[in-house]
């Protein structure tokens, strides 16, 4: 649950999950599995902790939080994963992410030559009226590492690009990252963020 929860996935528990136990020794419980996530860290606000589908873990949990005692041990298990160096913390999440691209990105990149690729330094995006526009890069934590584009714009269609470089021109390390697009115009303030994978040759 805490990790579903962590990662904004939005494409679970209607389905994409499993649950199994012990037969010899079922009073141990079952344990809960959940795959395909690649919708996941997608936003940096998405929050699923109201999702509450009838006979799926999230039914569950909804249930148990009515329960003092659940709510005591779901927040020590809150507590040890996200903070205090827990393997759930920005750091120890982005140096996981970054050990695990590491070994795979030779084979990331065979994989785009025999699909095809989306090459991930350009990003396009439509206005659809005059406004002011703003680009930050932002990493797993939010904190910005770079603002692409801060203007005027005109109607129309425009592409970004981002090389891989901080502010100070600092070369950033392979990994996911987030780009966040804010339009103001006369008609208020839109904010659209996207995730986006850096992968060095």
């Amino acid at each position: 649950m805490i990790l579903n929860f962590y990662a904004g996935n939005w494409d679970w528990d209607h389905h994409n999950w499993i649950a199994i136990r012990n037969r010899v020794t079922p009073g141990r419980g079952f344990k809960f599995f959940s795959w395909d996530a690649e919708h996941i860290v997608e936003s940096l606000n998405a929050n699923i902790l109201s999702e509450n589908n009838d006979k799926c873990p999230s039914r569950l949990f909804q249930q148990l939080r009515q329960n003092k005692d659940f709510l005591r041990l779901f927040a020590d298990r809150v507590q040890k994963f996200c903070f205090n160096n827990g393997p759930l913390t920005p750091a120890s999440a982005a140096e996981r992410w970054t050990k695990r691209a590491g070994q795979i990105e030779k084979a990331v990149i065979a994989e785009s030559a025999r699909w095809g690729d989306y090459r991930r330094d350009v990003h396009s995006y439509h206005l659809h009226t005059a406004a002011s526009v703003k680009i930050t890069v932002l990493d797993l934590s939010g904190k910005p590492e770079s603002i692409l584009e801060s203007e005027n714009k005109l109607q129309g269609i425009y592409r970004t690009e981002w090389t891989g470089f901080d502010e100070n021109g600092i070369k950033v390390p392979a990994g996911l990252y987030f780009y966040r697009i804010e339009a103001i115009s006369a008609g208020g303030k839109s904010i659209i963020t996207k995730k986006m994978l850096l992968i060095r040759n």
